[in-house]
């Protein structure tokens, strides 16, 4: 395969990379940046070693922000559910973490019964819901009232 045959391979990838919905396909997105990344190093041009480069980086932020950081896309789907209630929010973040009710019961020191009856609407002591928050690892205030950001820190982009 000749020089210019690979660079339209090259920008085939990065345009499908570019358009790639990166929630859903983070994953593929990542394997396709590692696949045309070990294309380029076998291309001698200076150019295609700039952009070697720049995709390397562009792959290891990627795995850093969303394959390292598990909790990072449920945090950010709750956003739209903190006018929701606070059933809604332990809910959602606990399965977007992948959590049963039983799991988080264990991690906040209480029990499966509690964490139901949180998630269908009713309330429960502040030192529980704090606990919830520390195994969530999001923001108690945000846990409890919807006010403010889920996160503890903010994530980085």
């Amino acid at each position: 395969m000749d020089k210019s045959n690979d660079t339209q391979q090259v920008k085939h990838t990065i345009n499908q990379l570019i358009t790639c919905d990166i929630e859903q396909g983070i994953d593929d997105a990542i394997e396709t940046l590692q696949m045309t990344a070990e294309r380029l190093e076998s291309l001698d041009d200076p150019g295609i070693k700039n952009a070697l480069r720049a995709l390397e980086r562009c792959a290891s932020r990627l795995e850093q922000h969303y394959v390292k950081n598990d909790m990072a896309k449920a945090r950010t789907a709750l956003y739209l559910a903190a006018e929701k209630g606070l059933g809604v929010r332990v809910r959602r973040l606990r399965e977007g973490v992948g959590f049963t009710q039983s799991n988080l019961a264990a991690m906040a020191g209480t029990n499966q019964a509690v964490i139901q009856k949180i998630e269908n609407g009713h309330s429960t002591r502040p030192r529980v819901l704090s606990a919830i928050a520390v195994a969530l690892n999001v923001n108690p205030a945000w846990l409890q009232f919807g006010d403010g950001f889920a996160n503890k820190e903010p994530l980085d982009h």
